[in-house]
């Protein structure tokens, strides 16, 4: 958001013997600003204290003018640090804040189904928390004033839920993770433990083909959540499945009967790169499972198996909570494709 001030004076004059109000004045010229790009969203205005004097009009004056701005969306209040030129103002768009974590295949995909689903009559700024907790924070802090709605993917395994309450429901949507004790707050979510647990039974006649599940837990840039690392030991403990954990994708040697579940690409290609230099075929001698499904998974090597959401229909039902107004929370559709590499 920009800091630099818009000084009032600058820019507007006050005719004492207009019939029209010296606060609509201010609220006609400064619209008429904004038309003009003169003064851009996000730019601060000065505290009332101030303007008034600069101007030459009441302090009651300009707090009409201002609440007026308000009323009109023209303006944007931050609760003490003051007045802001609002992101949507001029446009007549609703404008909608997007915090995921990262951006990569699949968030791309959710992306692209969120801003063509809500349409041309919504601006969407997207912004990333990198899993670091302060930025989460602070971005949902100075932007929660700017925006109609805001679309929050709460990927950490630490409760979040006191930062997520300082969004007002009526703007508030948790996309892909739920936060359950925010119950009010509409959200389009992974029920990551049962998910998991259900996917991989229906692959259990595939999977039970190999001798140990590797469960590669490479955080580097990924969110792992808690619920699936515990449906995954439930699996794997109900069938009998012998399993580990794993850092590092290429510690160590493949062994014909590994059985991977990968969360992101680069140990993706680790694995396959290391099946084919040991000449072990995917599917046959060594099996993979990827977490969450892209356009890419679908044709590498003849197509990698994934266990995944459909990322699409995530993004079309939350651009229709926000377009319905609409206060639910919604499990998203979530299953096993079997594909060359299982």
């Amino acid at each position: 958001m920009k800091q630099s001030l818009f000084i009032l004076s600058d820019h507007i004059s006050i005719d004492a013997g207009s019939s029209t109000p010296k606060y609509e004045q201010i609220v006609n010229q400064i619209t008429d600003l904004i038309k003009k790009g003169i003064v851009y969203k996000g730019q601060k205005l000065p505290p009332i204290n101030v303007a008034h004097k600069n101007l030459g009009v009441s302090r009651d004056t300009l707090i009409a003018a201002y609440k007026e701005m308000q009323q009109q969306k023209l303006i944007d209040s931050v609760h003490g640090k003051g007045f802001y030129i609002a992101r949507g103002s001029g446009s007549g768009n609703k404008k909608v804040f997007m915090l995921f974590d990262v951006m990569n295949g699949y968030k791309e995909v959710l992306y692209r189904s969120i801003v063509g689903n809500l349409g041309n009559h919504y601006e969407v700024d997207i912004y990333f928390h990198y899993y670091k907790l302060e930025q989460f924070e602070k971005l949902i802090s100075e932007n929660v004033a700017l925006y109609d709605y805001m679309i929050v993917m709460p990927h950490f395994n630490v409760d979040v839920s006191a930062i997520v309450s300082r969004i007002p429901i009526h703007k508030c949507l948790l996309i892909d993770k739920d936060i359950p004790s925010l119950e009010s707050v509409p959200a389009v979510f992974q029920d990551f433990e049962n998910d998991i647990y259900g996917a991989l039974k229906e692959g259990l006649d595939l999977i039970s083909n190999y001798s140990i599940f590797h469960f590669i837990s490479n955080r580097d840039f990924q969110f792992i959540p808690d619920g699936i690392i515990s449906g995954f030991v439930k699996f794997c403990d109900e069938h009998s499945m012998p399993y580990r954990f794993i850092e590092d994708a290429n510690a160590g040697e493949l062994k014909k009967g590994d059985l991977f579940l990968l969360f992101n690409d680069r140990d993706l290609i680790s694995i396959i790169k290391m099946a084919s230099a040991q000449n072990l075929m995917l599917g046959k001698d060594v099996g993979i499972i990827s977490y969450d499904d892209t356009p890419l998974k679908e044709v590498l090597k003849g197509g990698i198996t994934v266990i995944s959401t459909d990322f699409y229909q995530m993004g079309s039902m939350a651009a229709k909570l926000i377009k319905e107004n609409q206060r639910k929370k919604i499990p998203n559709k979530f299953s096993l494709i079997a594909r060359n590499s299982l």
